[in-house]
């Protein structure tokens, strides 16, 4: 107990813990105001249980089905669901949804790489760690239900004047979009502060933070009492002036907070598109060997093609920051140092260059998911209640459950759902695995997309490892 206590002392003190948490908390609050803004498609089990086919998918995914069977119909559920989340693949909707995920994305790694180097040098135990993560998702909670809370009772303050509900949605999206930006934008400030080096300590960089979100509130409300066109004639103007009167702040603030996240969400927007097309070739797949092998080579072509595109980001990332040092090189100014990034990731890629390894293996995301999701169909059988469960469920059309026969049946639900940490345990260990067999027979991986880097940009600088 004291050495717990010792631990929750240390968080307050160490300035460190102050900065991830405010980060943390900043993360949960976009990611909460992101999931309003592009929600979901609803998936609850009444729904499911209320129809048809959701049902009988969910019969044979508790044992119905053989195992083969019950992964094809979870991926085409897998494929129904990404259809209706990102839209067509290659649509703005979907490179709307990855852009929103690009927002979230580094700022998390680059929080996760805080507390590991904070690890690596013993500046914080794992159970300090252990103690902000239980934080975390205690605040995380409060956070949605206040969030959900709070929306529900300006939409019913609305409409209880006499406002149009419709119309309470609309301003509603339009005042937390604003509202999200306001987030990303002082998260990017903040950020960008420390790396040009203006803030050094926990206090500065809540100060860059509260300082990004007054002016991102300024451009919010700008646009909402402007409109669109004085607005971005203002941009223009302020861009023109920033530019005018150039700092290494000024084309940081820009790099992390447009370059990144539109460069990342790019190739994710290909990665996603990819996957999804090799999903839908899977999911005509017959229950014969033909079929088993159009399986094994569509989850070998989801994770080959995002390899591919991880190389193209290793290429695409290095000439963006290249292009942002003609900028600095043209203002006088300090190069950005990107080269010393990509050796920390060489050489420690797990601790000091996690951010960087972490950027790199975003287009094996839709690979990994497809992956999980595969493997906890399968797995769902082996719930305790699963053949109980399935049963229950009838195969006429006309035949739903009961409100009594459904909480057994839904308690089995909830109970399949941890068969997702097993199966991203598992996927986990193929990825690992493979790094460290690769590691064992001392291929190149790490030293090949560096020199790749460097090979990209010679333009600028030029230097090539391989001539």
């Amino acid at each position: 107990m004291h050495s717990a206590a010792e631990a929750g002392v240390s968080l307050a003190v160490w300035q460190g813990w102050g900065v991830i948490s405010v980060m943390a908390a900043l993360i949960a609050l976009l990611a909460t105001v992101l999931a309003w803004l592009l929600p979901f498609p609803d998936r609850a089990l009444s729904s499911q249980l209320a129809s048809y086919p959701d049902r009988i998918a969910l019969k044979d995914r508790l044992g119905a089905a053989s195992p083969f069977n019950a992964w094809l119909v979870t991926v085409r559920r897998l494929g129904e669901w990404l259809d209706e989340w990102f839209g067509a693949p290659f649509s703005g909707q979907a490179f709307e949804r990855c852009l929103a995920i690009a927002f979230i994305f580094p700022i998390s790694l680059l929080t996760l790489t805080l507390i590991t180097n904070g690890i690596a040098i013993e500046k914080i135990s794992w159970l300090q760690v252990l103690v902000f993560a239980a934080a975390f998702a205690v605040i995380a909670s409060v956070i949605l239900v206040a969030f959900r809370n709070l929306v529900r009772l300006i939409e019913h303050a609305w409409t209880t004047f006499g406002g149009d509900k419709a119309l309470a949605q609309t301003i509603s999206r339009l005042v937390l979009g604003g509202f999200a930006f306001m987030i990303a934008f002082s998260i990017a400030f903040a950020v960008a502060s420390a790396f040009s080096g203006h803030q050094n300590n926990a206090t500065s960089v809540l100060g860059a933070m509260a300082g990004g979100f007054a002016l991102a509130f300024a451009l919010t409300m700008a646009f909402a009492l402007a409109g669109a066109v004085l607005f971005s004639i203002t941009v223009a103007v302020l861009a023109g002036a920033a530019l005018a009167f150039a700092s290494e702040f000024t084309f940081l603030l820009f790099l992390f907070f447009i370059l990144l996240p539109i460069t990342n969400a790019s190739v994710d927007w290909l990665s996603w598109a990819v996957t999804r097309a090799l999903i839908r070739k899977e999911e005509n797949a017959e229950p014969n060997l033909k079929g088993r092998f159009a399986v094994i080579g569509v989850v070998a072509g989801t994770f080959l093609s995002g390899v591919l595109l991880m190389i193209v980001l290793a290429l695409l990332l290095p000439n963006t920051l290249e292009v942002l040092n003609l900028a600095l090189t043209s203002a006088d100014l300090p190069r950005f140092n990107w080269e010393a990034l990509m050796n920390k990731a060489l050489y420690a890629p797990w601790s000091e260059g996690l951010f960087v390894t972490g950027m790199l293996m975003t287009p094996l995301v839709p690979a990994a998911v497809h992956l999980i999701i595969g493997l906890t169909g399968v797995l769902a059988r082996f719930t305790p209640g699963a053949r109980t469960a399935a049963q229950s469920i009838s195969d006429h059309p006309e035949v739903s459950l009961t409100e009594q026969e459904q909480g057994p049946v839904k308690i089995t639900l909830i109970l399949a759902r941890l068969w997702y940490l097993v199966a991203a345990a598992a996927t986990v260990a193929v990825i690992t695995g493979t790094g460290a067999l690769l590691s064992l027979t001392h291929a190149p991986v790490g030293q090949f997309l560096s020199n790749a880097a460097l090979c990209a940009t010679s333009w600028s600088h030029g230097r090539c490892g391989w001539f």
